[in-house]
């Protein structure tokens, strides 16, 4: 079967169209499944996505329009090489993705950690059964905290024993219990006034308050977040989560 004639631009804006509808699957994986909510933003779901874009929107339509000449010899095993190549690299990317993906949202201390696979398995730790623990605040991965002793010397001996193995606690999975706002939390909420120190501007504090209203009506959690410096903002009447907070680095 002979291909039409048709030209080096038209070849590539079909190889753009396949290659936007593959998008939209990924787009669509990634957004509201693997990376939902603030997820999205602060750990690494946009910057995945972007790869996405490099290997499946620039990648093949850009090789389709170098190597397509019409009638040219071979052209048809030259397409199909191009389309492996772009298919390895896109399922390369989404794998990568999903991979790296949070997998449950862990409190303990003052903070929240967003967890993927690799933080377990770089500890040598076998991934817990993260959805049979935690709390479904809303939809994406569970909420969890690491239960931690309020009797002085067992709480104690357990952080002894985290930083002698060298275990993060929020990798202690045997503590892992479902999260709840209770008391501790609420007193565990991060100095406004040093909060204030992360925005001298104040950009984001301004936008902030435009949006939600004063900030002293919130409490406020730094998160483990791969991109930027974040904190989510807690109603202090509801415990509802309101938003995330983002801030420059700390001011010295």
């Amino acid at each position: 079967m002979q291909l039409p004639h048709i030209g080096r631009i038209q070849a590539a804006l079909i190889r753009l169209g396949i290659s936007l509808l593959l998008f939209g699957l990924a787009w669509l994986l990634i957004r509201l499944w693997w990376y939902p909510d603030f997820f999205f933003w602060i750990d690494g779901g946009w910057q995945g996505l972007r790869l996405i874009i490099l290997a499946d929107l620039v990648l093949g339509p850009l090789l389709t329009y170098v190597v397509f000449k019409a009638g040219k010899p071979g052209l048809k095993f030259d397409l199909g090489v191009l389309a492996v190549i772009q298919a390895l690299a896109f399922t390369a990317g989404m794998t990568l993705v999903y991979l790296e993906r949070p997998l449950a949202l862990v409190y303990v201390d003052g903070a929240f950690f967003s967890m993927s696979g690799s933080d377990y398995r770089q500890a040598g730790l076998e991934v817990p059964a993260l959805y049979e623990v935690g709390a479904n605040r809303n939809s994406g991965p569970p909420w969890i905290q690491v239960a931690i002793p309020e009797d002085y010397e067992a709480q104690s001996e357990l952080r002894l024993a985290a930083m002698q193995s060298g275990t993060p606690l929020r990798l202690l999975t045997q503590a892992y219990e479902p999260f709840t706002a209770d008391d501790s939390f609420r007193q565990d909420a991060f100095d406004l006034d040093l909060l204030k120190r992360f925005d001298q501007q104040p950009l984001h504090t301004l936008d902030w308050r435009r949006i939600h209203g004063p900030l002293d009506a919130y409490r406020y959690y730094p998160i483990g977040a791969r991109h930027g410096y974040v904190f989510l903002g807690f109603n202090r009447e509801t415990d509802a989560l309101t938003g995330v907070l983002w801030t420059p680095h700390p001011a010295e």
